[in-house]
């Protein structure tokens, strides 16, 4: 198949699009033409065996943004997989608020159906390894959609740990459907190139008594975004999402956008994120929550904590809370952005320690909170590894 030559002025929203009006997009010039990614998979058994989970249960391996069925691992597993041709159907998403998963709406040729049965537990994570050994410049449209039976628990390990340096794309859409009292634990770890390009939307659909849990954990790549979009649909749907950001580089950009919609009463949703920034990063908190009309008894609670290391660094923190139901039970949200405590930074200090390692162990306090939200252990050991 020929790969189309696109450049990037033609996917970039406009400068006047309300949902990007802080997107930088200056690292985008060194990219050029984007080309389809190329295939390889000679010589990676060994990387991802030293990359795969010890304890996942399944594992479905990406590379340079391609699903590779050669070196993914199922066995054993129930969970099932297809790999499905994509059709011209309807594009479920707005090409103004959502302009890149349009674009791999328009771009994927394949989809990756993952289904798990009902009432099946799995116990070992199931790990999502992306692997990127281009050298040049490309662009991928991985697409997963997941389908999520009635009583089922499961929990999915999405990892982008590369150290390639060149500046590709990966422009992920991932669909998930959570079914009536169904679990799913949802962590993802972003550690890609430092010129790469990371866009990735995740919509869920949750029914009755489902209850989602989601970590982001962002550190790499030269500009990233998250788009989480999630309706409750029914009575007693759960939605809680925690978010971690250390931008380390001049000049990255990490935004993350989450909306929230309550349809069905008493559905709850949580949203906690937290970022660290130096030199002249920048970041983007966009939360928004819906209670709808009907969504009585709901509760909906937003915050936004962020550390600023340079007067140069800069974060746009958005909480938004729309109720339109007269009946709610809790509803709150709330932004700090500051420094680091002097006074905590000087009491170490005077104790001993090196201000460096004091520096360290503040932030790695303020971090670790956002660790208590995940309960397996290898995936917990997993992101400290790359966040310390």
């Amino acid at each position: 198949m020929t790969a189309p030559q696109l450049t990037w002025e033609e996917i970039l929203p406009k400068k006047n699009n309300p949902y990007w009006k802080h997107a930088d997009f200056s690292a985008w010039q060194s990219i050029g033409s984007l080309a389809l990614a190329p295939t390889q998979t000679e010589s990676l058994q060994v990387l991802v065996r030293d990359r795969r989970l010890t304890t996942a249960g399944a594992c479905f391996v990406w590379v340079n943004g391609c699903f590779v069925e050669a070196l993914s691992d199922v066995a054993g597993s129930p969970i099932r997989y297809t790999r499905e041709k994509k059709t011209k159907e309807k594009i479920q998403f707005s090409k103004d608020q959502y302009p890149f998963a349009y674009f791999n709406a328009q771009q994927s040729s394949e989809e990756l159906l993952l289904s798990v049965p009902a009432n099946t537990e799995i116990a070992s994570p199931i790990h999502l390894l992306f692997i990127t050994t281009a050298s040049e410049s490309f662009i991928a449209h991985p697409q997963i959609r997941w389908s999520i039976g009635d009583g089922a628990k499961l929990t999915v390990f999405e990892e982008h740990a590369n150290a390639e340096e060149a500046s590709y794309v990966i422009n992920q859409v991932s669909t998930i459907s959570l079914g009536k009292g169904a679990v799913c634990h949802y962590h993802k770890l972003q550690k890609e190139g430092n010129a790469a390009m990371q866009l990735a939307t995740i919509s869920l659909n949750q029914q009755q008594d489902s209850q989602a849990l989601f970590t982001f954990t962002s550190c790499g790549a030269a500009f990233a975004r998250d788009d989480l979009v999630v309706k409750l649909a029914e009575s007693g749907a759960s939605c809680a999402t925690y978010g971690f950001y250390h931008l380390q580089q001049a000049d990255q950009y990490i935004d993350h956008h989450i909306d929230i919609v309550h349809d069905a009463a008493y559905t709850q949703s949580d949203m906690l994120y937290k970022g660290i920034l130096k030199d002249q990063s920048r970041a983007v908190f966009n939360g928004r929550v819906t209670i709808q009309k009907d969504a009585k008894k709901a509760v909906a609670r937003q915050a936004n904590h962020n550390l600023l290391l340079a007067n140069t660094a800069e974060v746009f923190s958005q909480p938004d809370l729309a109720v339109h139901a007269e009946d709610v039970r809790s509803c709150k949200h709330g932004v700090t952005v500051g420094q680091v405590d002097q006074d905590a930074l000087f009491y170490l200090t005077t104790r001993g320690i090196p201000r460096s390692e004091a520096m360290a162990m503040l932030l790695a306090g303020f971090a670790e909170e956002m660790m208590h939200f995940i309960s397996n252990n290898d995936v917990k050991k997993r992101i400290q590894q790359v966040i310390a």
